[in-house]
């Protein structure tokens, strides 16, 4: 299961950064360049052109920020076919990044646990290889209460305020209507499904 869950989690990155060296390197001779793709319109006259200058004309790009909701977590560790799973898969894609706080992680590990031994062939040490992988590349934020209760669960206030903490634009969930309302925080709630297919992974 480590083989299915860590080993395939192994994406290839495209660098923007070193991807832009090559193409701007073989235009060097030039010795004047603009972008007009990255709308910054700097022009490099009589210089040498250098990686530090190519570097900084490339602006930073932010991945989109997202909560995974624990019903979602349950999902991809019963299915390798749903999007739960695939959404999984794209954790090093560079596309988005996952957070995560000291409570979810905590209720992730507990919901994974209670699979042990039933339908799903997970055993204990592949659910602490799962935990372990997803603790390692997701952000891990600190949550202080400050305005709870908001929504009727506070196992739901928890993942909410995760969000508003993490700058989250996407709560990734299957109990949507537990989160009615958080748009006034500027948060959208979709299923998996959904998620992957705003960000093109799905038809």
């Amino acid at each position: 299961m480590r083989r299915d869950w860590v080993e395939l989690f192994q994406v290839f990155r495209v660098d923007l950064h070193f991807r832009s060296l090559s193409i701007f390197r073989n235009n060097a001779d030039e010795r004047r360049l603009t972008f007009p793709a990255f709308g910054c319109g700097q022009h490099f006259h009589g210089a040498e052109l250098t990686d530090e200058a190519v570097l900084n004309t490339i602006p930073e790009v932010k991945p989109l920020q997202i909560v995974i909701d624990t019903n979602v977590f349950v999902a991809a560790l019963r299915s390798q076919y749903g999007a739960s799973y695939k959404l999984f898969m794209l954790f090093e894609s560079g596309k988005f990044e996952s957070n995560l706080s000291v409570p979810l992680a905590i209720e992730y590990e507990e919901a994974g646990k209670r699979l042990v031994g039933k339908k799903s062939a997970l055993k204990a040490k592949d659910i602490d290889d799962i935990l372990d992988y997803v603790f390692s590349v997701a952000n891990r934020r600190k949550i202080y209460y400050l305005w709870r209760p908001f929504l009727s669960d506070p196992k739901d206030d928890m993942v909410l305020e995760l969000a508003v903490s993490a700058g989250s634009e996407i709560i990734v969930t299957y109990n949507k209507d537990d989160f009615k309302g958080v748009e006034q925080f500027g948060i959208r709630v979709l299923t998996a499904l959904e998620f992957l297919r705003e960000t093109g992974e799905l038809p």
